[in-house]
């Protein structure tokens, strides 16, 4: 019997190349996705949050509190058990399709069984019926094709992007033609079941294989899911939070101004970045061998996190008048000083995404439990106390603190986990926070020099500005960015990934263009 040889250096140089590539492809085409969803998503918002009121969006956010709760019990957990699982085999995608259905039985359920008791709670009787109609969208979680994760566990990201933009066309078109015909909150719930009911019909048109109702795996799953589904339910209680204590104690409207303006600052934060993140998984599963290597990785996606969100939530907090004035309309003006205190926060918290991908790795789901606990335990009496003392404000206020004491537990986790230190994420992305300051500066001055009023403004005069902010910004954040790594002598990091990927989309068009038909060629 013949034995294998093993790979020389330069076969292996040249896989970790492939790999490194194939990785930065997956990335960007993960990005790509998220930006041109995270778009449809401004888009529907903005034409939506013209037709319809704070109190419906009010209403809908705290209908989403006990749906959401039991999305948080399937939402990814077993896609996370595949991508983690080496030798898959069709026992576990059989697995995590019948577990995924119960689950999503019992949420259904369990959303029909506390729709009365929460609209009690609450004082709202219209938020029963928004529960009953929401009810399905668990068991429509529960019913997606789990083959569907063969294509990210092959870093293959390309079906991801049709799932996503397909289906999130599908939920603008829906949103805006029943907000336009009902003006009520059912536009919102019928949009959702929409949106889920789409994921649903796609995974199964994409995935190749197709599961079957047998379950012989389970225990596999609940060793690894079991701290990650507790984990994903305290950081969901978290969020939550403010949304509770605001339809509790003050308004739906309150609620819905909230709602909206979080939505916002995550969208273009931690929304925008998720992709990276979970192409961070896969890639960071593949070189979990070597200690040096996933140390290198690790601090490579974190740099590449930080080299994005920090400019992009700075100047988003900056401009949040222009934001709010463009997306929402003048009647959401109350939002802007949320927007402004949430987003640089959500920005930096995008470090965690790197940080869970590597627990995920080794398994320690229970420490990403215990963190999220701890953490909302925290953020119970920071958010209510300050909502008590200084309004929403202070509400806000409470909630940016918890994030920001969850970032540096996060950190402390990460370099035990990585034999790294807490503050080398934040080190190897010097550059990304020299550059951001620099831009802030500039548009902050630019603001005070023109003295604007976005809310004084046409719609036109507004998008023209925010606009013309956006691209000083991306203009100053990136020279100044590029510069500093020309003068480190262009050291091996974010630049250098930036540049490879325009490289690569560069290369992929010239082709096109070098191979027309003879007929089209000009005389």
């Amino acid at each position: 019997m013949t034995q294998m040889q093993p790979s020389s250096k330069p076969e292996q140089a040249a896989q970790q190349t492939s790999m490194a590539a194939k990785l930065a492809g997956g990335a960007l085409l993960n990005f790509i996705s998220m930006v041109l969803i995270r778009l449809m998503g401004l888009i529907n918002i903005a034409i939506i949050a013209r037709l319809l009121t704070p109190d419906d969006f009010g209403l809908m956010a705290l209908a989403l509190i006990a749906v959401g709760f039991v999305e948080a019990l399937i939402n990814r957990q077993f896609e996370n058990a595949l991508i983690r699982q080496q030798d898959v085999t069709a026992d576990h995608f059989n697995t995590a399709f019948c577990l995924a259905i119960l689950v999503g039985l019992f949420g259904m359920f369990m959303v029909i069984a506390s729709a009365g008791y929460l609209a009690q709670f609450f004082g709202n009787a219209e938020l029963q019926a928004v529960l009953y109609g929401l009810s399905p969208v668990p068991l429509l979680m529960g019913l997606r094709n789990p083959y569907f994760v063969n294509f990210e566990k092959n870093l293959n990201f390309r079906p991801r992007l049709k799932l996503h933009v397909r289906a999130r066309l599908v939920m603008t078109f829906t949103s805006v033609i029943t907000a336009y015909i009902l003006q009520s909150y059912w536009a919102l719930v019928i949009s959702l079941l929409t949106l889920h009911a789409t994921f649903v019909v796609l995974t199964w048109h994409l995935a190749e294989g197709r599961p079957a109702l047998r379950m012989p795996r389970w225990k596999a799953f609940f060793r690894f899911g079991g701290w990650l589904t507790l984990a994903g339910l305290a950081i969901f209680f978290q969020k939550r939070l403010p949304t509770a204590i605001l339809g509790k104690l003050a308004t739906t409207y309150e609620a819905g101004r909230f709602h909206v303006a979080n939505e916002i600052s995550t969208t273009m934060t931690q929304q925008l970045l998720s992709p990276i993140g979970e192409a961070l998984f896969p890639g960071l599963m593949s070189v979990s061998k070597s200690p040096e290597r996933l140390r290198r990785a690790y601090l490579k996606g974190q740099q590449s996190l930080l080299g994005i969100a920090l400019p992009v939530g700075t100047g988003v907090a900056i401009a949040a008048p222009e934001v709010v004035r463009v997306l929402l309309g003048a009647q959401w003006e109350a939002a802007v000083p949320i927007i402004a205190i949430l987003t640089p926060v959500s920005a930096l918290s995008t470090l965690t995404l790197g940080v869970n991908a590597i627990k995920m790795i080794d398994g320690d789901t229970r420490t990403l439990f215990l963190r999220n606990l701890f953490i909302l335990v925290l953020t119970i009496p920071l958010s209510l106390g300050g909502y008590l003392a200084f309004g929403i404000t202070g509400l806000v206020l409470g909630q940016a603190l918890g994030q920001l004491i969850n970032l540096a537990l996060t950190l402390q986790i990460a370099a035990r986990a990585t034999q790294s230190k807490l503050h080398d994420p934040l080190r190897v992305s010097w550059r990304s926070f020299v550059a951001t300051p620099v831009m802030a500066a500039t548009l902050l001055g630019i603001d005070a020099l023109g003295g604007f009023a976005p809310f004084e403004m046409s719609l036109l005069q507004a998008a023209s500005l925010l606009l013309g902010k956006a691209l000083l910004g991306a203009v100053i954040a990136g020279g100044v960015q590029m510069f500093l790594w020309r003068l480190a002598g262009r050291p091996d990091g974010f630049e250098q990934q930036v540049l490879a990927l325009v490289s690569r989309l560069i290369t992929r068009v010239k082709p096109r263009k070098n191979h027309l038909d003879p007929s089209e060629a000009p005389h």
